[in-house]
């Protein structure tokens, strides 16, 4: 039995963005990612989105985000008043440089945007990587019979996104996951 240190409602919500993301990856054309992978690279860790070009459409990445906001904002809404004005920021080099940084993992960067906007510190990096990770799930299913297994310490195979999450086994015992690897399911052991 696997047991939940998080809340029903966080379950909840996370179920729900997980919907979303399904739903706006059925909006993304397949012909949008081309790669050409290097197996001796990844074979070292390297993530196949190194080699990896993806045509990012931002007028839908801007609608992710306000749709993932009013998610948010739906379940907790005494987040209205930070999260409301938060597409208004962003303009087309915005979105690129968020993309850029959310594939980097720069929490630096997203805890200075913040701070900069008078936003949630935890806000702009969750919006980036949420509405990142549509392209990615795209990205694994077109390259997931390439890529064997992750790297043990490596990251997700597919994205390079550290260990986020963990599961519990019955006796407590934790088991790290590549919370990226859940693109295609895989992990390291």
């Amino acid at each position: 039995m696997i047991k939940s240190v998080v809340s029903k409602e966080y379950q909840e919500l996370q179920k729900e963005i997980v919907t979303l993301q399904e739903k706006w990856k059925l909006q993304l054309n397949p012909d949008i990612i081309k790669f050409k992978l290097d197996q001796a690279a990844m074979e070292v860790g390297v993530p196949a989105a190194a080699f990896t070009s993806i045509d990012f459409q931002i007028s839908l990445f801007l609608q992710w985000i306000e749709e993932v906001s009013g998610l948010l904002i739906t379940h907790h809404p005494e987040l209205a008043s930070e999260l409301a004005g938060t597409a208004t920021l962003l303009n087309e080099e915005t979105v690129n440089r968020w993309i850029e940084e959310a594939f980097a993992f720069n929490q630096g960067y997203f805890a200075a945007f913040a701070k900069e906007h008078g936003l949630p510190e935890w806000s702009p990096q969750f919006l980036a990587e949420t509405a990142l990770c549509p392209y990615l799930q795209l990205t694994a299913e077109k390259i997931q019979d390439q890529v064997n297994r992750a790297v043990p310490g490596a990251g997700c195979p597919v994205c390079g996104e550290p260990v986020r999450l963990a599961t519990l086994d019955q006796d407590g015992k934790k088991s790290s996951i590549a919370r990226g690897a859940l693109h295609i399911g895989l992990h390291g052991d």
